[in-house]
């Protein structure tokens, strides 16, 4: 978990948050992820190059062994593992041509070991038992300005 506490966390559930640059969503990611408990499943939905990846940044970038690791998108890749605690894995699944069942990806392995999941583009998913904890929500209402959701599912 992030060095806040859950007490102290601003009021961002179920809620419409506004950015209007790469840092502010990188700051929105940084306070969620003080929400964020071992075994956390985040969807992350939104277009292509609205700031999906860089939200999960600030996440990352915040939790404990976080600081000074380099946070890019999994796109090309499909995913990246992080050495944060807890331990994050990161999946894009926007470039999957079917829907894909995560087992084939470590699923098993994650959800024992309990790491946090962010998986960007889960329409892709075949899999009707992975119930996401939170879903983010990334909405451009301009070339700059974003509208961010968080729900708790």
């Amino acid at each position: 978990m992030s060095n806040l506490k859950k007490n102290n966390l601003p009021d961002m559930l179920n809620n419409t948050l506004y950015s209007s640059s790469m840092e502010d969503t990188e700051k929105i990611g940084a306070n969620f992820a003080g929400y964020l408990d071992h075994g956390s499943i985040v969807y992350i939905l939104g277009d292509i190059g609205v700031g999906k990846s860089v939200f999960a940044r600030g996440s990352i970038q915040s939790l404990p062994g976080g600081k000074d690791l380099i946070v890019r998108s999994p796109t090309f890749l499909y995913l990246f593992e992080y050495p944060t605690t807890p331990t994050i894995v990161h999946l894009d699944l926007y470039r999957l041509k079917e829907k894909t069942n995560l087992l084939d990806f470590g699923l098993d392995e994650w959800i024992q070991n309990k790491y946090v999941l962010f998986i960007e583009w889960p329409q892709h998913i075949i899999e009707d038992s992975i119930i996401p904890n939170y879903t983010v929500e990334i909405k451009a209402v301009s070339r700059e300005n974003r509208e961010i959701e968080i729900s708790d599912n």
